[in-house]
């Protein structure tokens, strides 16, 4: 063997040695593939990785290495929940939760928040960066937009033991109250006379399955013929706003409107034709819109799907006596604070105005004898 033969063979021996002694002692390495980018290769912790770096340059994929490195010996040492970003949090949260009513809601958070690791995240820097994204805004817009969805994320990744469960303090509702649909509008939508063939029956119904079952307009623009029994006078919200599932429990009236509306569709069909899986909210903006040209034609004022639907609901089940825990169960909130927040108000009113009555009742016969003079 040659000189130049003998001096390649052992530094071949003294990489090879070099690279036994890197993995020896739990360190990850470079290597550069055909295509020029660096992969990651070797066992931290107990972890064996391979996985590419995504990068041509040396410099970059030894810090991508570092970075990895110290990220698996934190999570041996320390536990996953020091380690684990909010951007990892939020990846497991859409795999698993694909389209719901937060997902418009999600990319600010990523951009916000992406980077930064759960544990170092307290509610004050919550608070913070929703008055920061939302500086001329009402409080309830900031809850609604940022506030509660970081703390959906947050408890889902929770649940996962991927960080403490969040307690953060909400912004305070400084919201108008808002009413439901009169009365009077909701009869006029509901008499005015419409052809089973046509739109204005589609709203019609829409407008009377909302308002007789408290149903959210999303829920209901996802109700497939398929989850009817109308024999039973049934309706099965097979995934609602919550990710729960609900059953609705509807008149004879109502099942005779949509046993009109479905008549000849197929059993995957939308029963109201709006909306599409890959966009969810596409649904209640056809509704809305709908609704509009329905209320217009008949000179009728523009009503929400909202107040048409559960808050019309609501008020109706407590002017009649009903409880707000009961109105939690037959309208499907989850939460029941979120129930008296709204709707408490109402309650009170009632309960306020038979007091009264009853006071008044006792006392009237007595005023005479009070007041003297027969």
């Amino acid at each position: 063997m040659s000189d130049g033969e003998g001096k390649q063979a052992s530094g071949r021996k003294v990489s090879r040695k070099a690279k036994r002694q890197r993995r020896e002692r739990g360190r990850l390495h470079l290597s550069q593939a055909a295509s020029g980018i660096w992969y990651i290769r070797g066992t931290v912790a107990n972890t064996q990785v391979y996985q590419s770096t995504g990068v041509h340059s040396e410099d970059h994929a030894k810090r991508i290495r570092d970075d990895l490195e110290r990220k698996l010996l934190d999570e041996r040492v320390y536990g996953k929940k020091l380690t684990v970003s909010f951007a990892e949090a939020l990846d497991r949260y859409e795999l698993e939760h694909p389209s719901n009513s937060l997902t418009r809601y999600l990319p600010r958070l990523r951009e916000v928040f992406g980077g930064t690791l759960l544990r170092e995240i307290k509610a004050g820097h919550i608070r913070s960066a929703a008055m920061d994204e939302y500086p001329d805004c009402k409080n309830t817009t900031r809850n609604t937009c940022f506030v509660n969805p970081m703390v959906t994320v947050l408890s889902y990744a929770a649940k996962l033991e991927m960080c403490e469960r969040p307690n953060v303090e909400r912004f305070k509702d400084d919201s108008a109250k808002i009413e439901g649909a009169p009365p009077e509008w909701i009869e006029m939508a509901l008499t005015t006379a419409c052809r089973p063939d046509t739109e204005e029956f589609k709203v019609q119904t829409f407008v009377a399955l909302l308002t007789t079952t408290g149903c959210r307009a999303i829920d209901a623009t996802r109700l497939r013929v398929r989850n009817l029994n109308l024999d039973r006078g049934t309706a099965l919200l097979s995934k609602m706003k919550n990710d729960e599932s609900g059953l609705l429990h509807m008149t004879g009236a109502m099942v005779a409107m949509l046993r009109k509306l479905t008549e000849g569709m197929e059993g995957h069909e939308r029963v109201f034709g709006w909306g599409r899986d890959a966009d969810e909210a596409a649904g209640t903006r056809a509704a809305n819109s709908a609704l509009y040209r329905f209320a217009a034609a008949r000179s009728m004022d523009q009503m929400s799907t909202h107040r048409i639907g559960r808050h019309a609901f609501a008020e109706r089940w407590l002017a009649d006596g009903g409880t707000i825990k009961d109105l939690k169960e037959a309208g499907r909130w989850k939460d029941l604070r979120v129930v008296d927040k709204r709707y408490g108000h109402l309650e009170q009113s009632r309960i306020n105005n038979e007091v009264k009555d009853k006071a008044a009742a006792l006392l009237r016969p007595k005023l005479k004898v009070v007041g003297g003079g027969g």
